[in-house]
């Protein structure tokens, strides 16, 4: 992985799994949008000359918030699995063993720098909130 890989596709899409998904997903829950939301997007003023994708979770996993789907070109694929294998890794790393997305997020965040997790309930609290 080269350098403008890591800056311009990887951690962004470390920040898109924190921020935008709340869970670490997995290949089969990537899922090309229905040709209904395809119409919906271009109606939308949206540009459907790639296929789109979504990201469908599996029972039992956080769902997105209300409102959101996250639509995502067969380009940015790669880029988010490969998030999803480093936060695995950064958790393995940092004794983590489960493979719950909670226990995974909150265990590689502890290794990530905090811009990646502010404003995410996996956020550190700063030392002055925490009355240290």
């Amino acid at each position: 992985m080269n350098l403008h890989e890591l800056f311009f596709g990887t951690m962004p899409a470390v920040s898109i799994i924190y921020k935008d998904l709340g869970f670490v997903p997995t290949e089969d829950e990537i899922c090309e949008i229905s040709s209904e939301e395809y119409a919906a997007y271009e109606k939308q003023g949206g540009d459907i000359s790639k296929r789109l994708y979504t990201v469908i979770p599996k029972e039992g996993k956080v769902l997105m918030p209300d409102n959101v789907v996250g639509l995502f070109t067969e380009a940015d694929i790669p880029r988010i699995m490969k998030a999803a294998n480093i936060l695995r890794r950064y958790a393995i790393d940092g004794g983590c063993d489960s493979d719950n997305s909670d226990d995974i997020l909150a265990t590689a965040a502890l290794r990530l720098p905090s811009v990646f997790t502010e404003g995410t309930k996996y956020a550190r609290r700063k030392k002055e909130d925490a009355g240290l």
